[in-house]
């Protein structure tokens, strides 16, 4: 069993704990009498043990949580220049945390209405993108929501099903990319391109020529503007075949 499942069997036990704890407080606060001036006050005390349990939960799983994933250097995504240095975690909505790598990083966490923490939101939906905007996402993630990039995310951190599937497809072509770069001799490993648009924008620059295919007509497609699916779609049209290595196509 995965850290990570016991956490999430934690977490279960203790929303177990705590709708025991409600039942005995209803059940001594019913015995002092309905018009006792003990009896109005009862939503007010169990407003202030709901979000206590609330906060503990949800603090003792985030951290945990962290503890369960490798530490990496994502995009700096911060903006608060008040946060400390220090590797903190914090409450910054009812359902999101974010989490400080160092001064420079930050990124959120989520938790689902479940209970489980992902490095995305519930009901997140992968944005249309560009294939050079796409590289980008993947290394460097999205400043403006305090995403992480895509490379470190899990199937696991993806809730919808129709999402786990845009994911695989986006590894795929990620593949393809640094299969491309190698052969380029412009590869420069992983770590290189994060938090590194420029590099990001280079390297799909690189690799351009292995899917640019031919079209019916000889139309000219504006390959600056293709959706990243396209690319992984006339891929696999053209029998899983880089453009260049097909015949008449001149060899890579």
């Amino acid at each position: 069993m995965s850290l990570l499942s016991k956490i999430e069997g934690l977490t279960h036990q203790i929303d177990k704990m705590k709708t025991d704890f409600f039942s005995e407080i209803n059940e001594a606060l019913d015995k002092r009498g309905v018009g006792s001036e003990t009896f109005f006050c009862t939503k007010t005390i169990q407003d202030s043990i709901e979000k206590k349990f609330e906060s503990f939960t949800v603090n003792l799983f985030a951290k945990l949580s962290l503890n369960s994933h490798p530490r990496n250097t994502f995009v700096n995504t911060s903006t608060n220049p008040s946060l400390s240095s220090d590797h903190s975690v914090f409450a910054a909505q009812d359902t999101t945390l974010c989490f400080q790598q160092d001064e420079k990083t930050q990124y959120s966490l989520f938790v689902g209405k479940e209970g489980i923490m992902r490095r995305l939101p519930d009901d997140y939906v992968f944005p249309c993108m560009t294939f050079a905007l796409f590289i980008s996402y993947w290394f460097c993630g999205d400043k403006s929501k305090n995403l992480v990039p895509i490379c470190v995310i899990d199937r696991k951190d993806v809730k919808l099903k129709g999402q786990k599937n845009v994911l695989s497809k986006m590894k795929k072509l990620m593949n393809l990319v640094e299969v491309a770069a190698k052969r380029e001799g412009v590869w420069k490993g992983s770590k290189h391109y994060r938090s590194d648009v420029q590099s990001c924008n280079e390297l799909s620059m690189s690799v351009q020529r292995y899917f640019s295919y031919p079209t019916k007509n000889d139309h000219v497609r504006r390959f600056d503007q293709l959706s990243w699916k396209t690319y992984i779609n006339m891929f696999r049209d053209h029998g899983g075949v880089f453009a260049c290595d097909m015949v008449g196509q001149g060899q890579g």
